[in-house]
């Protein structure tokens, strides 16, 4: 189950729930991938863990973080 797709009376004060929060990323992966690539292979993964374990509830997927690794992205195809 989505988080977003929930409706708050879902929810039941004395009982506990389990969450999975996705990370997936924007970033470059050369000229010929696109940018959201890592969030497109954690929303497929997601997708197929909420089958397995549909009463798990799923947060949205964080797509922006930092990485210095890329700093140099601009400078090689900018």
């Amino acid at each position: 189950m989505k988080l977003k797709e929930l409706k708050t009376m879902y929810f039941q004060k004395d009982r506990k729930y389990d969450f999975l929060f996705p990370i997936g990323a924007t970033e470059q992966h050369g000229p010929f991938l696109p940018l959201g690539t890592d969030t497109y292979i954690t929303d497929y993964l997601i997708e197929q863990v909420s089958k397995e374990f549909p009463k798990l509830i799923i947060l949205p997927t964080l797509e922006v973080s930092r990485s210095q690794e890329h700093s140099g992205f601009l400078e090689l195809y900018g």
